[in-house]
């Protein structure tokens, strides 16, 4: 929720990734990131931080405007300190710091929720990915899906159009037993799976009370 006249300030922290080389890639997608949003031409410039593991500098975590994750499953949930790693998240997202999960990012096990599985993410993003979940079966798989917008005026979504790929979008995603709060928003969906289409929302939106926003894709 940065103005003109505010410095934006992003940290990126690209967590642990267990994959192949050519499948997630977690630390050359952050990367790519950090690339796009510091030469952006049609946006106010941003100073990017990159991290790979939770940073121990105070005035970077009270300064930035947006906490960007990318890893295999939510980053802070397999780091070392967790707890006062998630403590520090709070007080970030109540002082109205944006949060970001990119992929599988916003992943969770049973081991991270509540057995209704309740999380901090569904407040601070609206939803996640429950991999592997008892109270809920989020499904991922590689194959060819179109994604298209919900509507392009939303300001996210400027600029994009509807596109078609080969790779692994992540549907049913976990928005609460009672389905997306009132402040979350569907910005771009799927029809899957191809036997039984269904509308499936794969990157979503939140307008959180504290002032900050969520998005997860």
């Amino acid at each position: 929720r940065a103005t003109e006249s505010d410095d934006v300030q992003v940290l990126i922290i690209a967590g642990r990734d267990t994959h192949p080389p050519g499948t997630h890639e977690a630390a050359a997608g952050a990367r790519v990131m950090k690339f796009c949003l510091e030469n952006a031409a049609n946006m106010q410039p941003v100073k990017v931080a990159l991290c790979d593991q939770w940073p121990k500098d105070r005035d970077l975590l009270t300064s930035v405007s947006t906490i960007v994750f990318i890893g295999d499953l939510f980053p802070p949930e397999r780091m070392e300190f967790r707890d006062r790693i998630m403590a520090q998240l709070s007080r970030m997202m109540d002082r109205g710091c944006g949060i970001v999960c990119v992929h599988y990012a916003t992943g969770l096990r049973t081991q991270h929720v509540t057995q209704e599985g309740y999380h901090p993410l569904l407040d601070w993003l609206g939803g996640y990915f429950a991999s592997g979940c008892p109270h809920h079966r989020s499904v991922a798989r590689v194959l060819t899906s179109t994604i298209k917008p919900e509507d392009v005026r939303h300001p996210v979504l400027r600029g994009w159009q509807q596109f078609t790929f080969d790779d692994e979008p992540y549907w049913k995603n976990y928005f609460g037993k009672d389905g997306p709060a009132e402040n979350v928003t569907s910005l771009a969906y799927t029809m899957l799976p191809a036997d039984d289409p269904q509308k499936e929302t794969v990157v979503w939106a939140t307008e959180r009370k504290d002032g900050g926003r969520g998005v997860g894709i």
